[in-house]
């Protein structure tokens, strides 16, 4: 019955890591999120964030977002609305 039981939970358990570990790399440098304030609070709630909020800086928007424990900041490119930086808090 061990020999059976073992197997089964260990995979269980790394299908349940391995989607926490995906979603976690769900937004890097080159994800397009939007052009604008709007979009990219939308896209990144789609994806799970609380966004907080959302500043203009230069020629960039920068998201302030939490998903989990974890705090991001989050640089968008206004002129293609692709992501240039990611910051997260440990």
């Amino acid at each position: 019955m061990r020999k059976t039981l073992f197997p089964a939970a260990l995979a269980a358990a790394m299908t349940i890591a391995g989607g926490a570990f995906a979603s976690s790399e769900a937004i890097e440098t080159g994800t397009v999120l939007g052009k604008n304030a709007d979009a990219i609070r939308e896209a990144l709630v789609d994806k799970g964030f609380e966004v907080r909020k959302i500043d203009t800086e230069d020629d960039e928007l920068e998201a302030y977002a939490v998903r989990g424990e974890h705090r991001y900041e989050i640089y968008v490119s206004t002129e293609t609305g692709a992501v240039t930086k990611v910051k997260a808090d440990d």
